[in-house]
C-alpha cells in the first residue's frame, strides 16, 4: 500500500473506533508492527450479513428483509 493508502486506512479506523451504534460492530483497539495492522473488534459470532444471507440461500421473508434493511439504513445514516 502507498503511504496515502496507509494514512487513509488509519483515519478510517480512528473514525470507526469512535462509532457507537447497535448495528455497527465496535472497533475496540488497533495494534500494528512493521508488517501488519491488527484490528480488535467485538465478537461477531453470527458472522457478517453476506454470510447470514448466503446460509439462507438469499431467501428472506418480507418482514425479515424490512427489519434488516431498516437496521442497515440506520447504521448508514449514523455514519
Amino acid at each position: 500500500m502507498s503511504a496515502d493508502d496507509i494514512e487513509q486506512q488509519r483515519r478510517e479506523l480512528e473514525i470507526l473506533k469512535m462509532c457507537q451504534h447497535p448495528h455497527i460492530i465496535r472497533l475496540l483497539d488497533i495494534f500494528e508492527n512493521s508488517d501488519f495492522i491488527y484490528i480488535v473488534t467485538e465478537n461477531s459470532s453470527g458472522g457478517d450479513l453476506f454470510t447470514f444471507l448466503e446460509k439462507r440461500s438469499f431467501a428472506l421473508t418480507e418482514n425479515q428483509a424490512r427489519t434488516y434493511s431498516h437496521q442497515l439504513a440506520t447504521a448508514i445514516y449514523y455514519l
